[in-house]
């Protein structure tokens, strides 16, 4: 069980597929996505995108995001 999930959240793996194929799925769905990617591109593109309900995450939401504290709540077992 992901972190995400013990918090209520519902994740679902779709496999493999191209990045643009997820973006789409999400957009024409309202639902946040995140994609594992690894590739051909150039490594500093490789990682993880997130994706808002209506597009890809900015550099702005970036920024926002780095400069954000979180934290977890205890209920959060990130070993299992």
């Amino acid at each position: 069980m992901t972190a995400a999930e013990q918090l209520g959240f519902m994740c679902e793996y779709v496999g493999a597929l191209p990045t643009p194929a997820l973006a789409y799925f999400g957009i024409k769905n309202s639902i946040p996505r995140i994609m594992v990617t690894g590739s051909h591109i150039p490594f500093d593109r490789n990682g993880i995108k997130f994706y808002r309900v209506d597009g890809e995450v900015s550099k702005e939401d970036e920024q926002s995001i780095m400069e954000s504290t979180v934290s977890l709540p205890d209920s959060i077992d990130l070993l299992e």
